[in-house]
């Protein structure tokens, strides 16, 4: 006779087999189809990731997600300049698009310390 996990986990098998065996997983709903699975952040608050499914759900996009896309387009373009000018200008630009993502991240965390 088998003691501590291992009787636990053989008792959950010999379950697990029986319902098998009833045809308790057949026909189910989704049956063949992919588990649609979230990838987990250990480092996302519930109320962040509650937040991210609501927005998703409504096709909208978090504002720090949109002005990342915006540096990115502006790193693109600073590779491909080739006036000092335009290097210039878009350098101010990338600048205050890192500072706006600053203060929107301080401001979500905030937001997140506070409720």
């Amino acid at each position: 006779m088998l003691n501590g996990p291992k009787a636990l986990v053989e008792n959950k098998c010999n379950k697990c087999q029986r319902v098998v065996e009833r045809g308790e997983f057949t026909n189910l709903p989704g049956e063949g189809k992919p588990l649609k699975l979230e990838p987990f952040n250990p480092y996302v608050s519930k109320e962040q990731v509650i937040m991210n499914k609501v927005l998703n759900s409504s096709g909208l996009i978090p504002i720090e997600i949109l002005i990342l896309k915006a540096i990115d387009e502006i790193k693109e373009k600073l590779k491909d300049s080739k006036l000092k000018s335009e290097q210039n200008a878009l350098k101010v630009k990338l600048n205050e698009l890192e500072i706006t993502f600053d203060i929107q991240m301080e401001a979500r965390r905030n937001f997140f310390d506070n409720s």
